[in-house]
């Protein structure tokens, strides 16, 4: 029944407004000596009248004369849109100006006062000049004539409306001379499928279709979902919404409330977080009974992480049955900011790899060569004489003489001499046992080094005798 009554009680608010209106027009005019027509808020009907006037005008100049000398532009650009220059030549201020509108409805409004107004209207008796004297104005109508004729051939004048009056349908059918006949059958035809048993139910018993159920006595309100979840990439804004339906025989007004969430340990010295990631769009409402109405929530995140909320239901009265606590529970997530460092890094890493690869293959070649063993230094010249003898008395602080080397090496002559004379020669042990094979060690083997074993130098003994 609420719901089948709406549309009358909106038109009573209507005609009850409209007549609220038209008293205080009476009055004002009553009380400031002047007619109706004369007062501003009926004048202001006029702007109407202006507009449309302007508007109709505006569609019948072609647009070679509203581009004037830029129609040129206009037919290579295509949109009909043109730059005034605002100021001199510095300023770098244009005007954009169209001349034509995009996604524009035209509309003709006529309302009692509009009407009113223009049969009261008497501007050579009055002498007031008003925005139609404009000589301008006039021209361009004169000319444009014929054109707004075209443009507008069932318009109505502003002292024309358009008024609905319903009647009954058995009385208007007579005075049009239309027989009544096929409506009584029609509605006889209507009758007997009311009172015919629906298809699939058995005979003499009620049609199978689903009854509503009975509302509950008192305030009662079903809520579609008790948990919203958002998965959102940073800076995206999420909508859903919760539906609320009044199963009950009271209306119920209202109120979403954002629940504190209490801290979970006591322990924890953590400021509070004054980002609101949720919103409600509509916080309070009133549900008449058997109505329902929708309520949006949004989340919107400008870091990542995991954010919940929770949002309890007010209302007055109160629920017979409390509603449970509204829960969301957001995500918000981003693209990975260091996956370009991380992928140079690996790349680093593998060419790193390939060259210490390449630099061990390397050595080990280089190394599994055998080279020669250095030639001992010649003994001959001086200079090497020189170095070798003061590197090997360097800790006795000797120098090197030229009559010292040959009295040394003299001496050597004759002690290898005495060697071969008296010593017993090396006893042969056998063939020598091979040596042990090298460990085959990863990484970067060790270089050895040769030494070579300079020539030990004369010394002098003194001969007992």
């Amino acid at each position: 029944q609420i719901q089948a009554g709406r549309h009358e009680r909106a038109l009573a608010r209507f005609t009850e407004q409209q007549q609220h209106w038209e008293d205080i027009r009476n009055a004002t005019a009553q009380k400031t000596g002047r007619s109706k027509e004369d007062l501003v808020v009926t004048r202001s009907e006029e702007h109407r009248e202006r507009v449309e006037v302007m508007e109709l005008l505006d569609r019948a100049v072609p647009d070679e004369a509203k581009s004037g000398n830029h129609s040129w532009y206009h037919s290579l650009r295509g949109d009909g849109t043109r730059y005034v220059q605002i100021g001199n030549m510095f300023s770098g201020l244009h005007l954009p100006i169209k001349t034509q509108k995009e996604n524009y409805e035209h509309e003709l409004v006529r309302k009692p006062v509009l009407a009113e107004l223009a049969n009261s209207r008497n501007i050579s008796a009055r002498g007031r000049r008003t925005w139609r004297d404009d000589e301008y104005l006039q021209a361009r109508l004169r000319r444009y004539h014929k054109r707004m004729e075209e443009l507008t051939p069932g318009k109505l004048e502003l002292h024309d409306t358009l008024e609905l009056e319903a009647r009954q349908i058995m009385e208007a059918l007579p005075e049009a001379g239309l027989p009544l006949e096929p409506l009584r059958e029609i509605e006889s035809i209507l009758d007997k499928a009311e009172d015919a048993p629906a298809e699939g139910s058995s005979l003499g018993g009620e049609p199978d279709v689903e009854q509503p159920e009975p509302p509950q006595a008192g305030p009662h309100l079903e809520m579609s979902s008790s948990k919203l979840q958002y998965h959102v990439r940073v800076g995206e804004l999420s909508t859903q919404h919760i539906r609320l339906r009044s199963t009950g025989t009271a209306a119920v007004g209202y109120e979403w409330v954002l629940s504190s969430a209490p801290c979970c340990f006591q322990e924890s010295v953590l400021p509070d977080d004054p980002t609101q990631h949720f919103t409600c769009s509509q916080t309070r409402g009133r549900i008449a009974p058997g109505e329902e109405t929708t309520t949006l929530f949004s989340f919107v995140s400008t870091m990542p992480g995991t954010f919940a909320s929770s949002w309890r239901l007010q209302t007055y009265p109160k629920l017979v049955e409390p509603a449970a606590e509204l829960q969301l529970h957001g995500t918000a997530t981003e693209d990975d900011l260091l996956l370009e460092r991380r992928q140079n890094l690996r790349v680093d890493l593998f060419k790193d790899q390939i060259l210490h690869q390449v630099e061990e293959m390397i050595e080990d070649a280089v190394q599994s060569v055998k080279l020669q063993v250095p030639p001992p230094p010649d003994l001959s010249l001086q200079v090497v004489q020189e170095r070798v003898f003061e590197e090997a008395n360097a800790a006795q602080g000797l120098y090197y003489s030229l009559h010292a080397w040959g009295r040394f090496a003299e001496l050597k002559i004759q002690a290898n001499e005495l060697k071969d004379r008296f010593m017993p020669p090396e006893l042969d042990t056998g063939t020598p046992l091979p040596a042990a094979p090298e460990r085959q060690l990863r990484g970067r083997r060790p270089i050895r080094k040769v030494c070579v074993t300079p020539a030990m130098p004369p010394t002098f003994t003194r001969e007992l005798g």
